[in-house]
């Protein structure tokens, strides 16, 4: 499946998240008018990502309908809303840093 679709789809199905690792996606898809909140990992590696299984779920916890939240490598997490004309967001506070070693 291609992105479009499998968000239509995941909206359809009744998704309120997606998580992924693509950051490509708010810049390959039309968000605008979308319900679905998408969270982007700084990693797909599953090992790091079960290390830090608590702050994605808080982040999932803290995610808004038509929100994109990126996780950074820094622990910044980055919000934008996607259906808002300047995309602002409140922040949400940062985690522990990944350490990808």
């Amino acid at each position: 499946m291609k992105n479009g679709e499998l968000l239509g789809v995941s909206e359809e199905q009744g998704f309120d998240v997606l998580v992924t690792n693509d950051r490509a996606i708010y810049a390959q898809q039309n968000l605008r008018g979308r319900k679905l909140a998408i969270v982007v990992l700084p990693t797909n590696l599953r090992r790091h990502v079960m290390d830090r299984a608590s702050d994605v779920v808080d982040t999932v916890n803290r995610i808004e309908p038509g929100q994109y939240v990126v996780i950074e490598l820094s622990g910044l997490r980055r919000v934008i809303n996607y259906n808002t004309p300047e995309g602002e967001a409140p922040e949400m506070p940062s985690i522990q840093p990944f350490n990808l070693k």
